[in-house]
């Protein structure tokens, strides 16, 4: 009896814990944290671990991977961190509010993850000088299906932003584009970008929401994409309607998957035109013998190209040729599927890198006069980088707890003082657009509307 109260009473903290957690942050990893706890796979855990409250503290010390010196070692796998562990190493923290644990993370914030999708740019640049509405739309289709390329050896999360938060990144030399993003809302989470280049214009928003059940987590992609190019006059929207789930977050190595469906619709010069892109599950791949990807660029109803592929790494496509028509049927085939883009590999040694590009990698190089509330000044970031954990938590959560003062000051002024973003608007239709003025105050280096976030 005394077990089961024991027991009672650590569930109960913990999850006090978790809801004021949620409280303060509202950040959608909680529910997976809930869920672990109220699992009867955790607390069956628990129960053999015995009493006194000290020896299950001991005893899950214990359990514990990130007992592990990381900063000496130098080398991160966040690929063999389970759930488990993570929640053992919140049970022993009594601090409030909780900090979720920086072992989880890698070190790029969300706005950094958003700028990331450009190293695919050379297909937009394709895109943009093609005079064939339909193989425009399948280089498209290309560049949002290896948006995801990157979940694939990279689990870990990425830091949410602050409110107020911005990254910039300037690769008009390199690959004649150039970005701005920031954290536009805090509850929930919502970051916008808005980048731009010769032949084409990109805008972004983006947020998430997250659900756990016994097999898998469940990361809901919500937001869109708009793509415009000058050229043709084309324009594009897609709603992002993907899952990814991640199997076996309880204990083993972490598998990702993603499901659901991609809409490309064509606006202005394109209309008529979309493509739709499916992600089929790892059962009906197994079973029926498809692809991870296949999908379609269409006019009205018919097929014009066939995509296959994975959203790892690549894609191929084929022009649709007519076969036969009746009234109740018409049959189409692939005429002949030619690669449209490979993802090149990840040099050797990506362990020590988090599994990150030399792209991805690249863009918490530092540089100089950028806007004071750039990402790239998180001291939590940057010490993640150094491999110094302790330290790095320690920024994170005085940097958490700076940003709930602001908030909660900032909500109690008047609708006219509160916070604003800085680089971006709201439409009549709610939606997020550029104002224009960063590169100009850049160029100047007046940063004083800027808001002091770290």
């Amino acid at each position: 009896m005394f077990g089961a109260l024991l027991l009672n009473s650590i569930v109960a903290r913990l999850l006090l814990k978790l809801e004021q957690f949620h409280q303060a942050i509202q950040d959608p990893f909680v529910y997976l944290l809930r869920f672990i706890v109220e699992t009867q796979t955790m607390q069956h855990i628990l129960r053999t671990l015995g009493a006194p409250e000290s020896k299950i503290y001991s005893d899950l010390s214990h359990q514990s991977d990130l007992s592990l010196d990381f900063s000496m070692k130098q080398y991160y796998n966040y690929a063999k961190i389970s759930s488990f562990p993570l929640v053992a190493k919140i049970l022993i923290d009594h601090e409030y509010p909780i900090n979720i644990p920086i072992e989880l993370h890698e070190p790029l914030t969300m706005l950094q993850r958003l700028t990331e999708i450009f190293e695919f740019s050379s297909l937009l640049d394709s895109a943009a000088t093609s005079k064939n509405i339909a193989q425009q739309l399948t280089y498209l289709a290309t560049f949002s299906n290896l948006s995801f390329s990157t979940v694939y050896e990279r689990i870990s999360m990425p830091f949410t932003p602050l409110l107020g938060e911005t990254f910039e990144c300037d690769k008009v030399q390199e690959f004649g584009w150039r970005c701005i993003s920031e954290q536009v809302q805090h509850l929930p989470s919502v970051c916008v970008m808005f980048c731009e280049a010769s032949g084409w214009v990109c805008r972004q928003e983006f947020t998430y929401d997250l659900s756990a059940e016994k097999e898998f987590i469940s990361i809901f992609s919500k937001g869109y994409l708009k793509v415009y190019f000058t050229e043709s006059g084309c324009e594009y929207v897609w709603k992002r309607d993907e899952i990814i789930k991640i199997y076996k977050h309880i204990t083993g190595k972490l598998i990702p998957e993603i499901q659901g469906t991609t809409n490309i619709t064509g606006l202005n010069n394109a209309k008529g035109y979309e493509c739709i892109l499916r992600y089929n599950r790892r059962e009906q791949q197994l079973e029926e013998q498809v692809p991870d990807m296949e999908g379609s660029v269409m006019y009205g109803r018919r097929p014009l190209v066939l995509l296959r592929g994975t959203w790892r790494d690549g894609v191929v496509a084929s022009p649709v040729n007519l076969v036969e028509q009746t009234s109740t049927n018409v049959t189409h085939i692939a005429a002949d599927f030619r690669l449209i883009y490979k993802k090149p590999p990840i040099p050797n040694g990506r362990e020590l890198s988090y599994n990150m590009s030399k792209f991805t990698h690249n863009l918490n190089k530092m540089e100089q006069n950028l806007a004071p509330t750039d990402s790239r000044f998180r001291e939590d970031v940057r010490s993640l980088i150094s491999g110094f954990l302790s330290e790095s938590n320690e920024f994170k959560r005085s940097l958490e707890q700076k940003q709930l003062i602001r908030i909660s000051n900032d909500t109690s002024l008047m609708p006219s003082k509160q916070f604003k973003p800085t680089w971006f608007l709201q439409n009549e239709n709610n939606e997020w657009i550029y104002n224009g003025e960063y590169w100009l105050c850049k160029a100047t280096q007046d940063w004083s509307r800027c808001p002091q976030i770290f």
